[in-house]
Parts: structure tokens; C-alpha cells; sequence
């Protein structure tokens, strides 16, 4: 089945995971959706992977699972 394009999305991640050690996890079944004229914020403590998930929405990390 091919992927259906949604005009109002600009960067959408579906089950991303990130591990850089045997048993810790970065990011563990991250979905986000981007939408144009949109505030997204993402809000965490320090190592909770949200510049992981930022590096790999444009290419810049490789994921151990998901879709970007």
C-alpha cells in the first residue's frame, strides 16, 4: 500500500526508536506530525531525545526502527 501525502504535514515521523546502548533507549515508538504555520514544541528533561528525534527528521541520525 503506498503512502498517502498530506499537504498540511511538512515532517511526520511514525514509531521512531533510537538505541545507543544495549538497554537505553533514546526514543522508544515516537510519532510526530509537523503541520505548516504550527507552533511544535517538544518539551523534556536533558537526554530525553528530542535533539535525536530533531538530527534524524532531516536525515542527519539513522533510527533503529520507524519511518520518517
Amino acid at each position: 500500500m503506498a503512502d498517502i501525502v498530506d499537504p498540511q504535514i511538512v515532517a511526520k515521523a511514525i514509531g521512531i526508536e533510537k538505541a545507543f546502548a544495549k538497554d537505553a533507549k533514546a526514543l522508544d515508538g515516537v510519532d510526530i506530525a509537523i503541520r505548516p504555520g504550527k507552533v511544535t514544541v517538544l518539551v523534556g528533561p536533558d537526554g530525553a531525545g528530542k535533539t535525536t528525534l530533531i538530527r534524524m527528521l532531516p536525515g542527519l541520525m539513522t533510527r533503529n526502527a520507524g519511518s520518517v
